[in-house]
């Protein structure tokens, strides 16, 4: 799950080979998805890449 300025909270699928583990709350992440996001509570999308940009404090 992650919190967009904009849009507020997304849940979205991983890409393909990425292990959860690598993610933790607080971290700052980038997100390129297959632009379709569904409208629900909170929205969905497919992520296809995440790049962390800053470790949790």
């Amino acid at each position: 799950m992650v919190e967009d300025e904009k849009l507020g909270l997304i849940w979205l699928s991983l890409p393909e080979g990425s292990d959860i583990k690598t993610f933790e709350k607080g971290q700052t992440v980038a997100v390129w998805t297959d632009g379709k996001i569904r409208e629900s509570y909170p929205l969905q999308g497919t992520a296809l890449n995440i790049e962390i940009i800053k470790q949790a404090d």
